[in-house]
Formats: structure tokens, sequence, C-alpha cells
């Protein structure tokens, strides 16, 4: 039973870091658009281009989920979410 509720907090988890990540850009661009010197339509390309690449990112997570495994893929797309936040 123990288990089966730190699963639940840590998929929780990921969905907010997953959530954070794709809202953070639009509401700091209003900060982040005179700092950089960018339009509203480059901001609009920066949520695009994350929006492809994370919905591109969907097929590989699956076929890894299904090869080797959902936990191991879960500590992996969770490491690799961590790094890229970081980055």
């Amino acid at each position: 039973m123990r288990v089966r509720w730190q699963i639940f907090g840590f998929l929780s988890a990921f969905a907010m870091l997953s959530y954070v990540q794709r809202t953070s850009l639009g509401v700091a661009a209003e900060n982040i658009m005179p700092d950089l010197h960018l339009s509203q339509v480059q901001i609009g390309w920066l949520n695009a281009a994350f929006a492809t690449c994370y919905a591109f990112a969907q097929l590989p997570g699956g076929v890894l989920g299904q090869r080797v495994g959902a936990r191991v893929t879960f500590v992996i797309v969770g490491l690799v979410g961590l790094l890229a936040t970081i980055a």
C-alpha cells in the first residue's frame, strides 16, 4: 500500500513539473521580452518549438517504456526532465 502512494506522489510531481515547464515561458515572457529584445511573435515561436519537441518526445518515450519497463523509463524521463529544467 505504501509503494502505491509513493508512485502516486512521483507521478503527481512529474505532472506538476511538466505543467510548470509548459506554462512558465508564458508567465515570464512579460519580463523576458524587454531584456532579450523579443517580440510577441518570437515568444510564440518559442512556445510552439517547446510544444513540438514535447509532442515528438512522446513516441520514443512510449517505445522506451515498452522495451525497458515503466520503472526504468520513469526514472530516465524524470532525470532528463530535471537536467533540461536546470539547463
